[in-house]
């Protein structure tokens, strides 16, 4: 495992803070559910962790200086030619972006979940544990404490979600329509196997997923008309 400065989401999204501090050599315990282990999506996993080794890198500062050096005027020269750069070459990727922007701007709505649904949703998620993975948490209290976390703020999240969409689908009324091609559009992102976006999208309707596909719809719409600041980083 390579562990770059941001989270490696892999391993679920504090992996990160349990790898600082550790030595080459040192091993650890992870567990995580917030995982991206296909298969196991949701599970319960414990990762047993060896450090290799730890390798610092010394980074110069960015400024005017560094610019010169590297034959530039400014740093905001840097940063317009490599952004055009960056639109230009990785546009799927700028979508990909605006997309997760939109994303987490709705999961973060200012919108109070009751504590009672919370508590409700985490007793059903813990109850789905195995037996030892029941008595590993209950003798790892911060194990236990980071889990019932991510549990919680999954579900969370989730809930502002779902009435961010029904609220940008009531605002938008009469803006945002759910038309034949707009649907097949998502099912062409969505087709695996060789498949249509017909078939895919048929299978969508056959399975009950076409309200996700809605809600891919009003995705597609924010994406267009809302607007986006880019931050530096």
């Amino acid at each position: 495992v390579i562990c770059p400065d941001d989270n490696h989401k892999d391993f679920g999204a504090t992996f990160n803070q349990d790898v600082v501090g550790k030595s080459a050599n040192d091993s650890f315990t992870y567990l995580a559910t917030d995982h991206l282990l296909s298969g196991f999506e949701g599970k319960l996993v414990k990762f047993v962790v060896t450090v290799h080794r730890v390798i610092s890198v010394d980074k110069p500062n960015f400024d005017d200086e560094f610019a010169k050096k590297a034959g530039y005027e400014s740093t905001a020269e840097i940063k317009e030619k490599f952004t055009a750069i960056w639109k230009r070459e990785n546009k799927g990727i700028e979508q990909t972006v605006r997309r997760n922007a939109v994303i987490d701007y709705l999961e973060n709505l200012p919108l109070d979940v009751a504590d009672s649904e919370i508590q409700r949703h985490l007793s059903s998620e813990l109850s789905k544990l195995k037996k030892e993975e029941v008595d590993y948490l209950d003798s790892n209290a911060d194990v236990k404490e980071k889990i019932v976390s991510s549990i919680k703020d999954k579900f969370v999240k989730g809930k502002r979600l779902k009435f961010g969409f029904r609220a940008v689908k009531d605002l938008c009324r009469g803006k945002i329509e759910f038309t034949q091609e707009a649907l097949l559009n998502v099912a062409a992102r969505n087709s695996k196997h060789g498949d249509s976006p017909e078939q895919t999208l048929q299978y969508a309707i056959n399975s009950g997923q076409l309200p996700q596909y809605k809600n891919s719809v009003v995705l597609d719409y924010l994406i267009e008309n809302c607007h986006f600041e880019w931050k530096d980083s």
